[in-house]
């Protein structure tokens, strides 16, 4: 396969955040941005790990699939 993946650990977030993980993991792009480079991104995980309810602060891995522009790109920022 030529998918090239991103993996990302959200941090440590309170527990009301989940939200808007959740809304951006349902979301069909996603851009990540530093300086003058952007890279596409798709959420893959549509759902996220089940929650634990004691806990206040909590922390997700998310995974995303990079839309290419062509076959030979790479990414690094």
């Amino acid at each position: 396969t030529k998918e090239s993946k991103l993996l990302i650990n959200t941090g440590w977030l309170l527990f009301t955040d989940i939200d808007t993980i959740e809304s951006l993991m349902r979301s069909k792009r996603a851009w990540l941005i530093q300086g003058d480079n952007t890279i596409s991104l798709r959420p893959t995980a549509k759902k996220l790990p089940k929650k634990d309810l004691d806990q206040e602060l909590i922390s997700f891995p998310l995974e995303f699939t990079i839309n290419r522009n062509y076959n030979e790109e790479t990414y690094s920022l």
